[in-house]
């Protein structure tokens, strides 16, 4: 199962970074921001794969399909630093497989070519939050970096609707052990 989620993973690399707003402008590897804030939609795994474009969002639906087909047990999360500004954050897909808990990411450029795997979801939600704060060059201040594992949203939302929907999942606590049910 290992080699088909490198596969897996080594097809998702045709993806680029990037978004589509609602009359079909391509958007690579930037966001503008207050075009993404009111044009921005979440595309349905079939349209990433048509329009080869998706930001984490987008390609965690792409990964939740392909492990839902498979049946391997996952749960995607939203990292979020509420920096009181930007609020950057970042969606992922952590699974399970036998003992050990993977990281499928075609994104953050220092983990793309690989699935990186751990023997804790702690572990590798600790490693999420290592490249995040690389990924975003970012400086924490205080306790407002927070995990919050969410389920299938529905398709076609916008950015206000698809960032509520995800903080309405469960806020992980800090050992992680309320989001541990694969």
């Amino acid at each position: 199962m290992k080699e088909e989620l490198q596969q897996f993973l080594n097809k998702m690399k045709t993806i680029e970074y990037g978004w589509i707003d609602k009359d079909g402008n391509k958007y690579i590897n930037h966001i503008v921001k207050n075009k993404f804030l009111t044009d921005y939609y979440l595309q349905k795994p079939s349209e990433v794969w048509k329009n080869r474009i998706g930001i984490c969002w987008d390609q965690v639906e792409v990964e939740r399909e392909f492990l839902t087909k498979k049946d391997i047990p996952f749960k995607s999360f939203l990292i979020l630093y509420d920096d009181g500004l930007k609020f950057p954050n970042h969606t992922f897909v952590i699974f399970k497989l036998g003992k050990e808990y993977g990281w499928i990411e075609n994104t953050y450029k220092n983990v793309k070519d690989e699935i990186r795997y751990y023997k804790t979801l702690k572990e590798a939600l600790e490693n999420v939050k290592k490249e995040f704060i690389s990924e975003n060059d970012l400086q924490i201040i205080g306790n407002k970096l927070y995990y919050f594992a969410y389920d299938k949203p529905k398709y076609g939302i916008g950015y206000e609707e698809f960032a509520k929907h995800c903080q309405m999942g469960i806020k992980a606590n800090e050992d992680f052990k309320n989001v541990d049910t694969f």
